[in-house]
């Protein structure tokens, strides 16, 4: 073995991403991880924001695709597109 060198990430890089939470879901939502930088109820909206760390987008979505309806990705605007264009691609497997 040999020593490497350069600057070692002390963790894996991460982005922050914003979803907003509706209906029931924005109820009974409970953060289950320290991921969740954000966790607030804003009643004027009636909807959850959450605020979280993540570090892959494909686990990030699969989660929240089971959400439904009931689940909007805000930002960062490269990843709401990118779901956008997921959940597209999955209707178009519906429409043959």
């Amino acid at each position: 073995m040999s020593p490497a060198e350069g600057h070692w990430q002390p963790e894996l890089s991460h982005i922050q991403i914003e979803f907003h939470l509706l209906h029931v879901l924005a109820f009974g939502y409970r953060s289950k991880t320290k991921a969740d930088l954000v966790n607030e109820w804003l009643p004027d909206q009636q909807i959850r924001r959450i605020v979280r760390r993540i570090h892959n987008t494909f686990w990030f979505f699969r989660e929240v695709r089971r959400y439904g309806p009931d689940c909007v990705v805000v930002g960062p605007a490269e990843v709401r597109d990118r779901f956008i264009q997921a959940l597209e691609l999955t209707m178009q497997n519906y429409a043959q």
